[in-house]
């Protein structure tokens, strides 16, 4: 199939009007003014047409356009994403992300995809290096029981910041990453992490050795990319992490593969070290550190029970 790419640089930018293109249930195009235009087709006739604009890009719900399909030029009801020329550095993501859709959005489904741009885009903050080292964990546990339980947990990714926990996969179980470079199996955890009255947690322990000839966080991202090729959150959650992150950072930060493999340990939170639920009235925001070290561990066969995710 001819990709997205290509099909932009057959695109002359038209005097007025857009120039489009139709791609699956996608439309993609250019504008007079030489921007990038991605949409459908209005589902809902009856919602108000509206325009949102941004530093980088604009959405238009049900609104009409002149539009050129080759040499026929009509007018459509249309509901569009427009990356303008100010955000043509963010071209390259914009495709990449967009191309996963791979079924057709309605009016407000395509506004909550901009709405995640825009965030996307807007976002300069730079990741620390542990900020970095835990999306290298809770990657590395999607692709490890993706490959070789074939149980997928990324659809159950909580990408927001301040989430109690990395994977909810319903009100009661919850799912949590620790990874650590120490020696010990020592963990940093909040108390509502291991709230064993309240919820059914599992946390997954890493344990990382640095390692120049092992595998990296790039690596390991493009390997979850390919993966999980069709959960968009996911998706944009990773380049939100790593879009201010240069190249070279996600290329030497290594860890021994075979190593973790080894290492990895997944424990129920009743079985882990940890202070009471319950404190006392007006202490707030307790954290503490907790030896896994001995806590008994679960095996495969068991996680598979307990996830009861494993696909056919």
């Amino acid at each position: 199939m001819i990709t997205v790419q290509e099909i932009l640089n057959t695109i002359a930018i038209p005097n007025e009007g857009l120039v489009l293109k139709r791609r699956d249930a996608f439309y993609w195009g250019k504008s007079s003014s030489g921007d990038i235009v991605y949409g459908i087709e209005s589902k809902n006739k009856n919602l108000i047409s509206m325009t949102q604009t941004t530093r980088y890009l604009k959405i238009c719900l049900n609104t009409t356009f002149n539009v050129s399909f080759g040499d026929l030029s009509e007018q459509k009801n249309l509901s569009l994403i427009i990356l303008k020329q100010e955000g043509i550095k963010f071209l390259d993501i914009f495709i990449r992300l967009t191309d996963t859709i791979d079924s057709e959005l309605s009016d407000q489904e395509l506004l909550t995809y901009f709405l995640n741009l825009k965030d996307l885009f807007s976002n300069v903050s730079k990741k620390s290096i542990k900020e970095l080292q835990g999306l290298y964990g809770e990657l590395y546990a999607m692709v490890y029981l993706k490959e070789k339980e074939k149980i997928n947990i990324a659809q159950f990714y909580q990408s927001e910041d301040k989430r109690k926990f990395d994977f909810s996969i319903d009100d009661n179980k919850k799912i949590e990453v620790k990874t650590t470079t120490l020696p010990a199996r020592i963990h940093h955890f909040k108390l509502d992490q291991l709230n064993v009255l309240r919820y059914d947690i599992l946390v997954v322990s890493i344990m990382l050795q640095k390692d120049d000839g092992g595998l990296s966080l790039n690596a390991l991202i493009n390997k979850a990319k390919d993966l999980f090729s069709n959960n968009l959150k996911l998706l944009i959650h990773i380049e939100n992490m790593v879009k201010n992150i240069d190249a070279d950072v996600l290329e030497t930060l290594k860890y021994n593969k075979s190593f973790i493999d080894e290492n990895i340990k997944f424990v129920k939170a009743n079985n882990i070290p940890r202070i009471q639920e319950k404190t006392r009235d007006g202490v707030f925001n307790v954290e503490f550190d907790s030896d896994l070290s001995n806590c008994e561990q679960f095996s495969d066969s068991e996680i598979c029970e307990w996830i009861s995710l494993r696909e056919v």
